[in-house]
């Protein structure tokens, strides 16, 4: 284990929330193959829309290879961090919408070379949703959603509810399809270790943690043996499915 892993360990509690994501999205590796995939699927663009942007994983590597992004997200403090870490890298041509996608005015959107929509699908009407997607959609249409982690279960038994916060992958692929969109889907797996007390301070931003619920997590992974031990302390040794379903709008479906 290199000395920067050591010393990001030791550093976890003093850090600020983006610095904390940002330390859990290197040992994650996220968005890492996905936005790999991304580039390759995309000709030369100028402008993106990123719809749920949340935290920044999408919207500060666009941001830094296209003139314009418009970001739509409703939560203040993830727009927060968002633009603190814009302002880390700085950058300027970020644009924020702070309301929910089913929200916005048509009139308030203009017509993006990329649309993106990550685990933000828990919406009143998914199949309207993604019909407005496409209204403002010129070139390529990307949906990411989980399809399976091996850290949900257990999550979702200690915190209520965990794994409730997203629209299954095959369901947007079928509300899609019914909607005369054939699209693409690409599973990508990402397997990690991840520092245990880095992983706390990620789920406090979330969720309040007793020292009971604290003990709680960890003896259930201990038992799922997703627990490593070493010298610089324990580690979460997990994996991560990714279904990235993408489409490449045609002129005559943008209606």
């Amino acid at each position: 284990m290199s000395n920067d892993n050591t010393q990001m360990i030791k550093k976890a509690q003093r850090l600020s929330p983006v610095e904390l994501i940002e330390a859990h999205y290197k040992y994650v590796n996220y968005p890492g193959p996905i936005l790999e995939r991304m580039l390759s699927l995309v000709p030369p663009m100028t402008s993106v829309l990123d719809i749920g942007a949340g935290d920044r994983a999408f919207t500060i590597p666009f941001a830094k290879i296209v003139q314009h992004i418009t970001i739509v997200e409703p939560s203040l403090a993830q727009t927060a961090w968002l633009l603190e870490n814009a302002e880390r890298s700085e950058l300027n041509n970020i644009e924020v919408i702070n309301k929910r996608w089913e929200e916005v005015n048509k009139k308030d959107l203009d017509l993006y070379d990329v649309v993106i929509a990550s685990h933000c699908f828990l919406m009143p009407d998914i199949k309207a949703a993604i019909q407005k997607m496409i209204c403002h959609t010129k070139k390529t249409l990307f949906l990411v959603a989980k399809a399976g982690n091996g850290l949900n279960e257990i999550f979702d038994q200690v915190f209520r509810n965990y794994c409730n916060n997203s629209c299954d992958y095959i369901n947007l692929y079928n509300y899609l399809y019914q909607l005369n969109y054939p699209a693409n889907v690409n599973i990508i797996i990402r397997m990690f270790s991840h520092p245990w007390d880095l992983m706390i301070d990620i789920l406090r931003l979330s969720y309040p943690i007793s020292d009971d619920t604290e003990l709680n997590l960890f003896q259930c992974l201990e038992r799922d043996g997703q627990i490593m031990r070493d010298h610089n302390g324990y580690w979460i040794n997990s994996w991560h499915k990714d279904a990235l379903i993408w489409y490449n709008v045609d002129e005559n479906h943008r209606s």
